[in-house]
């Protein structure tokens, strides 16, 4: 069955490349946006909320039901979260968070699995929106550098989730890299555990409020 499985996500991984590309751009043009303008947390939300939909189009494809089921799952409470728990104000975490959410998005952005060919192809290409677990580490990360969005419940879904799939990749299929996964959704379950700091939160935006 592991090795069915770990066949599937190499054949995800190399025949949709073109669609790991395209999230490589939504994410690096997300990062642009944030940077110059302010942005609605929920609406940052909802958006990351397509990731998890994404992989299950592609557990569909490949005829993986437990897959799918995890991840429509996942994808529509994090939709409904969007719309009723997570603050409108995006901010930034303190900085043990933004450095981990920053390890964390970094990993999901390269995370060097399954795809055949030159290793450089990994910066643009990884199974970023394909698979759960390079999609579970941005997701993570995003979570950890935001303070999970103003929402314990947020971090204790995700980081569930990325602990599920981290524990299901190192002890069940043997892919031994998915401890870092492993390891930011302890940190994220965690940060969920521990008062939010709202008052180290800085606002991502460049403008300045009214008063």
């Amino acid at each position: 069955m592991s090795d069915e499985i770990l066949a599937a996500a190499r054949a995800i991984a190399n025949e949709w490349r073109g669609l790991a590309a395209a999230w490589h751009i939504i994410v690096a043009a997300l990062v642009v946006v944030l940077w110059r303008r302010r942005v609605d947390g929920r609406a940052i939300a909802a958006g990351l909320a397509l990731m998890p939909l994404s992989v299950a189009t592609m557990a569909a494809w490949s005829g993986n039901p437990f897959n799918i089921t995890m991840f429509v799952a996942l994808g529509l409470v994090m939709l409904a979260l969007a719309g009723t728990d997570v603050s409108a104000q995006l901010c930034l975490a303190g900085a043990r968070d933004v450095a981990a959410g920053a390890v964390m998005c970094s990993f999901g952005w390269v995370y060097p699995h399954f795809l055949d060919g030159p290793a450089w192809q990994y910066l643009y290409a990884a199974p970023l929106g394909l698979l759960p677990c390079p999609t579970l580490a941005l997701l993570m990360g995003v979570s950890l550098l935001t303070d999970s969005f103003g929402s314990k419940t947020w971090a204790i879904l995700v980081g569930s989730m990325g602990m599920l799939y981290g524990l299901i990749g190192v002890f069940v299929l043997g892919v031994t890299i998915d401890w870092w996964l492993m390891a930011g959704a302890a940190g994220l379950l965690a940060r969920a555990a521990a008062p939010l700091r709202l008052v180290e939160a800085v606002p991502l935006d460049r403008e300045k409020r009214p008063v």
